[in-house]
């Protein structure tokens, strides 16, 4: 027979106890996210109360409240390669997101909209079973089948729109808690797929069950949101920016670059959303299933890059415009327009780039467009000054560049597009 003393089961405890608070530690300082990009003033307000401003590179983690102040737009790839974009004045609070792919019936994603807008794209971990997914608004529950929607809200209304795949809308209630994960299953649950001709809806407060719209109410909603004074500001530092002249960087950019051959390897490259019809181009559910790095969106478009980028080059580097895809957005709808030709110059040492593109439609005419701005250290460049917003990135040995743009024509339209440019 074998004495087990007391305190040697006391000293087991203790240390079993110790174990789990460590692992609990270390599960709460792993990150689930990564801020893509972060435009204007974005904080995360941890489990523990301390908020801290959100900046490229930056980690989300379980437990935080995501805040965008006015004109802010926040870009997140979270640990399973889902994406949530934030536009400006919204909050988001990540309540729950375990990601396990040796158990999927083990993961569990809650999230909840609190106000604003927001975008999101499954991960894997929605793809694998789609009922560990949840996203709530004040009022309203949102199942996932493998899907890109976003939604917007306020305290008594939400109105989501289906870019692609299928959602499960609900009105939160007795029957369809917060705290549940997955879609609800309602007699007055709405189920809206790519099949409808317009899938988009809306739950009111007073209402039971939400209901279709069309889509130009949704669009009318995506400012309604904001007070007059706060529209007038943004379409202010809309137009300020659109006005500012592109500085006097140090990049030496000839004017008419050469024709160059096609990459033996595409380092650089871009797809397109599942819901975007513009060219026969792959779309991001399939560079995303290749492990590709995505390096930036818009609402068209996706950069992604080969994850093997190593260091900077040194000195002036001129890139020839090698192939461009780009549309003029309006009410929802993409038409094709035509880049005719453009510049890249990027100067290493100071790290900083200029950039020249010449864009045509119908619709749009001709029209100039520029930027300059800085590049860091991960190749990455963005602009800070010209009249198009650009956000880019170099391959890992610095021959391959490409860029996703976008250039506000009024308060209704917009042309944006993605580039991809290769070094002599």
């Amino acid at each position: 027979m074998v004495t087990i003393k007391k305190g040697f089961i006391a000293r087991l405890f203790t240390v079993g106890l110790v174990l789990m608070a460590q692992a609990h530690v270390v599960a709460a300082l792993t990150p689930i996210g990564q801020v893509l990009m972060a435009t204007g003033d974005a904080n995360r307000v941890g489990a523990d109360g301390v908020s801290q401003a959100l900046q490229d590179r930056g980690d989300i983690f379980a437990g935080d409240t995501i805040q965008t102040s006015a004109g802010a737009v926040l870009q997140v790839k979270m640990v399973d390669g889902a994406l949530l974009v934030l536009q400006a004045q919204s909050r988001v609070v990540i309540h729950d997101y375990d990601y396990n792919p040796a158990n999927p019936s083990s993961q569990a994603i809650r999230i909840t909209l609190e106000s604003g807008r927001m975008r999101s794209v499954t991960g894997r971990a929605g793809e694998a079973n789609h009922d560990s997914f949840r996203l709530n608004t004040p009022i309203a529950a949102i199942g996932i089948r493998g899907t890109d929607f976003e939604a917007v809200t306020t305290a008594d209304r939400t109105r989501v729109r289906l870019n692609s795949g299928a959602i499960v809308f609900s009105a939160l209630g007795e029957n369809c808690s917060a705290q549940a994960l997955g879609p609800c299953a309602t007699e007055n649950s709405l189920l809206i797929t790519e099949k409808l001709v317009s899938p988009v809806a809306e739950l009111r407060a007073s209402d039971n069950a939400p209901r279709l719209i069309e889509l130009k109410e949704y669009q009318s909603d995506l400012q309604g949101s904001a007070t007059p004074e706060q529209q007038e500001g943004e379409r202010l530092a809309a137009q300020g920016q659109a006005e500012r002249v592109v500085s006097n960087v140090n990049v030496n950019v000839p004017k008419n670059p050469v024709v160059i051959a096609p990459p033996a390897v595409d380092r650089i490259h871009w797809g397109r959303w599942e819901h975007v019809t513009l060219q026969q181009i792959p779309v991001y559910s399939e560079y995303a299933a290749q492990g590709k790095e995505t390096l930036f969106t818009n609402d068209l478009f996706v950069l992604f890059r080969d994850q093997d980028f190593t260091t900077l080059g040194k000195g002036d580097a001129t890139f020839n415009l090698y192939t461009a895809d780009a549309a003029l957005l309006a009410d929802g709808v993409a038409t094709p327009v035509s880049v005719s030709g453009g510049t890249l110059g990027i100067n290493f040492d100071s790290k900083v780039f200029n950039t020249t593109l010449n864009v045509s439609s119908a619709a749009t005419g001709n029209v100039s467009l520029a930027a300059s701005g800085t590049v860091d250290y991960q190749g990455l460049f963005r602009s800070d000054q010209g009249n198009m917003s650009v956000l880019g990135g170099l391959s890992g040995d610095s021959s391959q560049a490409g860029y996703l743009f976008s250039h506000s024509l009024d308060q209704d339209r917009s042309i944006q597009g993605a580039t991809q440019w290769l070094r002599p």
